[in-house]
């Protein structure tokens, strides 16, 4: 991908800016980066944006003591993710930290990726259970985690991003 397809420039002006943190070196922050910016594409973000959104994407050791790889919370202009590099596997013997495969690193990314679409787009929000898309309006207070929409529409959407824009760099 060049930069001409990304959505961080439209007409002249800066529309999504990216900050990649932690620790992850230089080679693996721009495709990072070039990935972030290709999913936004595929939501054509930037052409339907009239403001800038800035995007701080951060790499952390493990979540929620190693239950959790990511989390997005933000608002219409300002998005923050962290991801974490290793989940916990626990059993009879104790509990051990396991590094995730690229892949699935990749993969995760763009789950999360997915919910700060949706907070750039006012589908979602921290101040209550409300998701919206056009005029469809519904409460989620009461809904299982996996049944949320919006978890419903990143979950389904993970593998299939991954797919258009982690395994076909490797195809190539």
């Amino acid at each position: 991908m060049n930069r001409e397809e990304h959505p961080i420039d439209i007409r002249g002006k800066k529309l999504i800016i990216t900050e990649i943190r932690g620790r992850i070196g230089k080679k693996d922050k721009a495709r990072v980066e070039e990935f972030v910016y290709a999913i936004l594409g595929y939501f054509n973000v930037g052409k339907r944006l009239r403001r800038s959104v800035e995007v701080d994407v951060q790499f952390v050791d493990t979540l929620e003591k190693g239950s959790v790889l990511g989390y997005c919370w933000g608002d219409k202009s300002d998005i923050r993710i962290q991801l974490a590099r290793r989940y916990v596997k626990s059993n009879r013997k104790g509990a051990k930290k396991w590094p995730l495969n690229e892949r699935d690193l990749f993969m995760n990314i763009a789950h999360e990726v997915v919910h700060a679409k949706q907070f750039i787009f006012g589908e979602i929000n921290l101040t209550n259970s409300i998701y919206r898309k056009g005029e469809y309006k519904f409460d989620c207070q009461l809904t299982e985690y996996r049944q949320q929409p919006w978890e419903v529409e990143a979950y389904g959407l993970e593998d299939v991003l991954t797919h258009l824009y982690y395994d076909r760099e490797w195809e190539d």
